[in-house]
């Protein structure tokens, strides 16, 4: 959903990490930006089984930020953006376009 992540691997206390910068603009075209991590807390993912369910957590500096990921899980679940791509690797919300949130906002 957000390409390759910031952090894979055994770290402390988490196996993997994604940082993501947003930016959405009002009906006003004023700009909100900010930025959040995605992380799973206390070993979260189990590398032996890719499709075991991962609980994540959401880590940002206020409101709008936990907002903007829940938008984006929104997106992805709700939207055709997982399957406009060739592949399924290559559907995420990573990439420098614009996504209509008037369908799920």
């Amino acid at each position: 959903m957000f390409g390759k992540p910031a952090f894979e691997g055994k770290g402390d206390n988490i196996t993997t990490e994604f940082i993501v910068d947003y930016e959405w603009y009002d009906n006003d075209d004023e700009p909100t930006t900010g930025g959040f991590v995605l992380y799973d807390w206390y070993y979260g993912r189990d590398f032996r089984d890719d499709h075991k369910q991962i609980t994540w957590n959401i880590g940002g500096q206020g409101f709008n930020d936990s907002y903007a990921a829940t938008l984006a899980q929104k997106l992805f679940e709700e939207t055709d953006i997982r399957y406009s791509f060739d592949t399924f690797d290559a559907a995420c919300l990573a990439q420098a376009e614009w996504h209509e949130l008037d369908e799920v906002a």
